[in-house]
């Protein structure tokens, strides 16, 4: 199964939630996992960049 999540957050900053762990065991079972996280804070972005790079790789 391919799924898509979209997410308010910022998971650097504010840690991860429970539905990472769900996500995890559904692609540990060979699902096809795509999150597009954009920034919950972004009006305090001084950047204020559309698009940014990810900083977790």
């Amino acid at each position: 199964m391919k799924l898509l999540i979209l997410q308010e957050t910022d998971w650097i900053k504010r840690g991860p939630h429970q539905q990472h762990h769900l996500m995890d065991r559904m692609a540990l079972r060979g699902h096809e996992i795509r999150v597009i996280d954009h920034e919950y804070l972004w009006k305090e972005d001084l950047d204020k960049k559309i698009i940014k790079r990810s900083r977790n790789r």
